[in-house]
């Protein structure tokens, strides 16, 4: 990509720091830590400062040096291209795996059943953020398909502008929810955002005059500095198995809703639903259970008052039995049950005392977040 930029002492200096900048950033430790799952802390917490602090640091050091041996020197064409592929690259590919997570709905659920009985302010604003945006497939599909369209268009470099600009603004509401509702990965939403407005700033005369000063904007000539024929071939067949990988993403993101991946498709276990505590023993009195509820993927909770415990499950259906196992610390609890019609009886054996819960079923459609 060639540039238009009048290059002064300091947009020289600025280049090379973004230059060095973007390369540690991008190689080889994040794409590592993308592929072994890593994900950053719920708090935005001072080792992600340090880390930022020290890549600003070398790429101070390293462009001022850089600027001292070459002070006079344009930023040659190849340093261009190769700063711009790999911004493209990169945020193609982080674009494809979050738009399609979205196109696919698998990056947000629906509410859970233990978040519909819980208070709206016991709930953590991400817990929040995820159920607002659980809520609508349509929605959800939406913003998605913005996230894989801004990646699609950095394929080429005619749209590569109009691609950097829309993942921008796709972007910057994308940091600025995760900053306000304590998102994860803030790190990397907000260096998406910087590295999309650093892609479109090598053409910001030309957005300048269409947008604001509305001045003609001649057509630009798209020369590649290296003309290998061999450079030329691997890049065009780059890019067709790029657009490959889009079209399977579609078409994945298709058929997952339809598979048992999708938590609509996975079977209800038995005794599936919400509970609600009709009667127990007197000495519950202090840590009374609210609501029982039984969900998908083994998850079991029991609703207190003031906070919900998690529970894994284990349940014989031909003895009646039933096991809980907390997800954190604390002793199995063990169940006998019997049901009739909505109403399940929990008995519990515990020191030789047989304690009594009685429970009617919550009738789903009263919950107006199910869609």
């Amino acid at each position: 990509m060639t540039s238009n930029l009048d290059w002064g002492p300091f947009q020289k200096w600025l280049f090379r720091f973004v230059v060095i900048y973007v390369l540690l950033y991008i190689l080889p430790i994040v794409w590592l830590s993308m592929l072994l799952g890593y994900t950053e802390p719920a708090e935005y917490q001072s080792s992600v400062l340090i880390l930022v602090a020290i890549r600003v640091g070398l790429s101070i050091a390293g462009a001022t040096i850089w600027s001292f041996h070459y002070k006079n020197a344009e930023p040659h064409p190849s340093h261009i291209y190769i700063l711009t592929l790999a911004l493209r690259s990169f945020l193609f590919l982080t674009m494809m795996t979050y738009g399609f997570a979205k196109v696919a709905l698998i990056q947000f659920s629906e509410a859970s059943l233990i978040q519909l009985v819980t208070p709206v302010g016991e709930l953590s604003p991400m817990r929040l953020l995820w159920i607002y945006m659980g809520y609508s497939s349509v929605y959800q599909i939406f913003t998605g398909l913005l996230e894989v369209a801004g990646g699609f268009l950095l394929l080429y470099r005619r749209t590569t502008t109009l691609g950097a600009l829309l993942i921008a603004g796709v972007m910057s509401n994308v940091a600025l929810m995760n900053f306000m509702f304590d998102v994860p990965v803030k790190n990397l939403a907000t260096h998406l955002f910087v590295f999309s407005l650093v892609l479109a700033a090598f053409s910001y005369k030309r957005i300048l005059n269409v947008f604001i000063l509305n001045k003609d904007v001649n057509a630009r000539a798209f020369e590649s500095p290296f003309q290998a024929e061999w450079f030329t071939k691997a890049t065009k067949w780059i890019r067709k198995a790029m657009i490959g990988a889009v079209a399977l993403g579609f078409i994945v993101s298709a058929a997952l809703p339809l598979t048992s991946y999708s938590s609509k498709n996975k079977p209800e276990p038995e005794l599936f639903g919400i509970y609600m505590v009709t009667s127990q023993e007197a000495s519950f009195r202090e840590n009374a259970w609210e609501y029982f509820v039984i969900d998908r993927y083994n998850q079991t909770y029991i609703r207190y008052k003031n906070n919900s415990k998690p529970y894994f499950r284990t349940l014989d259906t031909e003895q009646q039995t039933l096991t809980l196992k907390p997800q954190g610390t604390g002793s199995e609890r063990f169940f006998t049950y019997m049901t009739n019609g909505n109403k399940l009886h929990l008995t519990e054996i515990s020191e030789g005392d047989s304690l009594l819960f009685k429970m009617e079923k919550i009738d789903m459609e009263i919950f107006q977040l199910l869609r």
